[in-house]
């Protein structure tokens, strides 16, 4: 968390927070994604 304080504030600075909200969205998907094929695996194996 200090990365932000270190380097001065250059391109980097407004990539970071749109950066970190595509691999949080891109990891919320995945969660998604995954229990959905968890439900349905669980519900054809019974």
């Amino acid at each position: 968390m200090t990365a932000k304080h270190g380097k001065g504030p250059g391109p980097d600075e407004g990539q970071r927070p749109a950066r970190r909200g595509v691999v949080l969205t891109l990891l919320g998907i995945g969660l998604v994604a995954a229990a959905y094929v968890v439900t349905i695996v669980v519900m054809v194996v019974r």
